[in-house]
């Protein structure tokens, strides 16, 4: 199943299911989730099964882009552009600034909905297993690129969206894979979650 495919990261199914959208319909939800680092033309580009389906993108894609894509699972289809604040106040606590951050519903409820569950299963009975963090469920997706180059975590909580990135800007052979990046994600979001509510 789809659901399957996702938990195991059965990267043939993902070509297949590429295959069947097609490049433009594949980039066109790339861009609604804020993906902006896409490369549509040119000798190297983005458009094919190793970056769209696999993520193999010719520039890559920034470690704030993939928690704010992932967050619209959780956001029931909501996709809202990230702020670098979350308010600005005086000596006296008024607040001066408050962001606005640009909102779109880019999926319908239905589709975040099954989504995020199929992620959550992806740690719950999948290969992102050490991403559980005991205290809240975790949803979310492991990467890894050919050679251990790079090592990918982006996951969600009901109440935060991350995304772990290990790699070198250069090509350095990572001696552990996503796994790594789960489990240490999971160190990092078990302090987070702290005293709030399950």
């Amino acid at each position: 199943t789809l659901r399957q495919s996702v938990e195991q990261s059965v990267n043939v199914n993902a070509v297949k299911v590429f295959q069947a959208l097609g490049p433009e319909t594949s980039t066109s939800f790339l861009k609604k989730f804020g993906i902006t680092s896409l490369v549509e033309s040119g000798t190297s580009n983005d458009m094919n099964p190793a970056a769209l389906a696999l993520g193999g993108m010719t520039k890559g894609i920034s470690p704030l882009e993939m928690a704010a894509g992932y967050s619209t699972f959780a956001n029931e289809g909501m996709y809202t552009k990230p702020v670098a604040y979350s308010s600005v106040t005086n000596k006296r606590g008024e607040i001066l600034l408050e962001p606005s951050p640009a909102k779109e519903q880019v999926v319908s409820r239905g589709v975040a909905f099954i989504m995020n569950d199929i992620l959550r299963t992806t740690v719950s009975n999948g290969i992102a297993g050490s991403a559980a963090i005991g205290s809240h469920p975790v949803a979310g997706k492991t990467g890894t690129t050919t050679d251990n180059y790079d090592a990918w975590f982006v996951g969600m909580t009901p109440h935060y969206s991350a995304a772990l990135w290990i790699g070198n800007d250069i090509n350095l052979e990572l001696s552990q894979g996503s796994i790594a990046a789960a489990r240490l994600w999971s160190k990092i979001m078990k302090q987070v979650h702290v005293g709030l509510p399950s």
